[in-house]
């Protein structure tokens, strides 16, 4: 025979282990499943404990929330009610400027409305010793001429005017500059003796009187109410002062 055929040997199955096939033979599902509830509880166990690190976690972070409230609450009420008392203080402080202001500005033109009252007062008794000497009384007739500058200027200074106008006996001027064509229509009359005693002291009396009551409105009656009780009680001894004034002139 020239042909040699090969023999190929035949596979083996290697030994097993007879520990190994005991093991294996001795699993049942019974012992499968109590390993698997085993691993699941494991688990279980360590989900339970992750989100119970992960609330004590969230509770620390609200716990510092809260104490850094409670502290900035504590810094910041009073802050907050220094700041309202501030604001009162500033806005109470304006507003008693602003009425001291304005009282001021009042008593400073009730001041400059007495001193033209005080001119006129003069001018009228002045007035009154020229036309009681029908014209002869120089010393008079040259102190007249510079009450009438005096005065001119006095009532130029006032900053204020009535409202409704003047009210002088059954005139109304309603500038001063009516007014004090009015007072010199009263001084021509004057020094032409076309006027009497008597009319010429009734002229320069109802302005005066008119002076005189309009300067009681123009005071401010705010927080000045004994400045105000003081300037009325002057106003009404002036008033009642010139009356009996005029009562010795006649």
């Amino acid at each position: 025979m020239g042909t040699s055929s090969k023999i190929v040997p035949a596979q083996q199955t290697p030994p097993q282990d007879p520990s190994i096939v005991a093991s294996c033979d001795g699993l049942d599902d019974t012992s499968v499943q109590r390993g698997w509830q085993r691993l699941m509880s494991i688990s279980s166990s360590d989900t339970k404990l992750q989100h119970s690190k992960e609330r004590v976690i969230i509770n620390n972070s609200m716990s510092g929330f809260l104490q850094l409230a409670k502290m900035l609450a504590v810094v910041a009420l009073p802050v907050i009610a220094l700041i309202i008392v501030c604001s009162l203080q500033l806005s109470s402080a304006i507003e008693a400027y602003n009425a001291a202001a304005v009282a001021s500005k009042a008593f400073e033109e009730f001041l400059r409305l007495d001193n033209l009252v005080t001119g006129v007062q003069l001018e009228r008794g002045t007035s009154a010793a020229w036309v009681s000497s029908r014209g002869t009384n120089i010393a008079a007739r040259i102190k007249l001429t510079s009450l009438w500058v005096y005065n001119d200027d006095a009532l130029q200074s006032l900053t204020t005017w009535p409202p409704s106008g003047l009210h002088v006996d059954d005139k109304i001027f309603q500038t001063d500059n009516e007014l004090s064509l009015h007072i010199n229509s009263i001084r021509s009359a004057v020094i032409s003796n076309e006027l009497t005693f008597t009319e010429e002291i009734n002229e320069y009396t109802a302005i005066t009187n008119a002076f005189m009551s309009w300067s009681l409105s123009i005071i401010a009656q705010s927080n000045m109410a004994s400045i105000w009780s003081i300037i009325v009680s002057n106003s009404a001894l002036l008033l009642a002062s010139d009356v009996i004034g005029i009562q010795r002139a006649f």
